[in-house]
């Protein structure tokens, strides 16, 4: 419901309240609730008067590159129709008082909603096959229509049928989907789900889709962020901890890797206050990381590199402090998995997933198909306990307004204020500057 009878955001110049009609050259329709807004467009539940049925409306803000954005939506929607069980539906598109409308298919809450409901505890094995079967799909057709989606979360991916029999999940938000190839020009993907090439500055296509979705399989079963940094640099320094030295060919040719890294003998590496030396094992791309002044491991010895090899030729600037503490280790990783499940063939099974998509170059990352085959998802009982439960949340739970305090996360699709907090969101752009300024929000 509204909290005011009007809805007003000064930067689209658009004011529409409860019950306005918006009226097009074959459709009229009222407008019922106010969604959201995301970076590009505000989002309106609305009904169609001639024949009842309800929709969403996104109407872009005003500006040729919201215009382009929404048009590149609309585009890939329609490119995307037949595919009607993995995708939201395109409806309609037409121009609303000089902003560009997509009317397409009302869903239901996003997973970010569901793990909240959960107090963050995640959801079962069970389920979490489910869905990662369900996206794996997704994103294989994706791929087959050279689409990269760009911005895979839990806030992108909706509910469109719970019950106490299945659980069906959509994918929705194209405004940063692009056909691929694509230079790497900006930065795409929410920041906690980016994956390394798009920090580094490398060119990017479908592996970036893969990695966020590693990311959100982790996310759906421990209820919490895989890497939840404030920056671009937390982020790579959260890899780096998990997973190890990035490849010396990334280093080497990504644009922003002098961001993060420096060549032994630089004078920046030289003049930095606190920093980690890089080791790799027979000059493989994965290593043990440790801290100069105290000589202690950064990566622990579960990591599978126990005994540092031939030193290398970069090293991490951390600054003056050096807060890594709280990051996850490769033993952190496995004991928030295995805590939350006693089935130790399925925690097992599910670590090696994930750690077959979360390789920091993409070429190393799994074909789709091969993921599918995964003893993980192969070896699985779909009969969610946890469903019957869920489907009174999904009853229960109602889209938010926006607050006017900080937001913890925004979405295309519309904004979900589930919690008031100091903390910085996690995305406020898809598009970020590579300026220093702009590069720790």
């Amino acid at each position: 419901m509204y909290r005011d009878s009007t809805i007003f955001d000064s930067l689209t110049n658009i004011k529409l309240k409860k019950n306005d009609l918006i009226c097009t050259g074959r459709n009229k329709f009222i407008v019922q609730d106010y969604l959201g807004c995301g970076t590009f467009a505000d989002v309106y539940k609305i009904e169609d008067l001639y024949s009842n049925n309800q929709f969403a409306i996104k109407i872009f803000k005003s500006g040729t590159c919201y215009l382009k954005v929404g048009m590149n939506e609309a585009f890939l929607l329609k490119k995307l129709r037949n595919y009607r069980s993995h995708f939201v539906v395109f409806y309609e598109e037409f121009f609303y008082k000089q902003h560009f409308c997509i009317v397409e298919q009302l869903l239901s809450n996003n997973l970010y909603e569901f793990i909240k409901y959960t107090n963050h505890q995640g959801f079962d094995h069970g389920m979490t096959k489910n869905i990662a079967i369900q996206l794996l799909n997704a994103l294989f057709i994706l791929q087959m229509e050279g689409i990269t989606h760009g911005d895979i979360k839990p806030e992108n991916i909706c509910l469109d049928r719970i019950d106490d029999k299945s659980f069906k999940v959509k994918i929705i938000d194209l405004g940063s989907s692009f056909i691929q190839p694509k230079k790497n020009s900006f930065y795409i993907q929410s920041r906690y789900y980016r994956a390394p090439e798009t920090i580094l500055g490398l060119n990017y296509g479908h592996g970036i889709d893969l990695w966020s979705f590693g990311c959100v399989i982790y996310e759906i079963f421990t209820g919490l962020p895989l890497f939840p940094g404030k920056s671009n640099k937390e982020q790579i320094m959260r890899y780096t901890k998990l997973l190890g030295m990035p490849p010396i060919a990334m280093l080497e040719n990504g644009k922003n890797a002098q961001l993060y890294f420096y060549k032994k003998d630089d004078d920046m590496a030289k003049s930095c206050g606190t920093w980690h030396n890089f080791y790799d094992r027979n000059e493989d791309t994965f290593g043990i990381v440790t801290n100069k002044e105290n000589n202690t491991d950064f990566l622990d010895n579960t990591a599978g590199f126990a005994h540092p090899g031939k030193s290398h030729d970069y090293k991490m600037c951390y600054g003056e402090t050096n807060d890594d503490k709280d990051y996850l280790t490769m033993s952190g990783f496995r004991k928030s998995i295995t805590s939350r499940s006693r089935n130790k063939i399925d925690n097992a099974n599910f670590i090696d997933f994930l750690l077959s998509i979360l390789k920091m170059h993409p070429m190393e990352r799994p074909i789709i198909e091969d993921l599918k085959e995964h003893p993980y998802l192969v070896i699985t009982d779909i009969r969610h306990k946890r469903i019957q439960n869920l489907g009174k949340a999904h009853r229960n739970i109602v889209n938010p307004l926006p607050q006017e305090q900080n937001v913890r996360r925004k979405s295309e699709y519309g904004i979900r204020t589930l919690k008031v907090t100091n903390q910085p969101s996690r995305k406020f752009s898809v598009y970020e500057n590579l300026s220093d300024s702009e590069e720790d929000e």
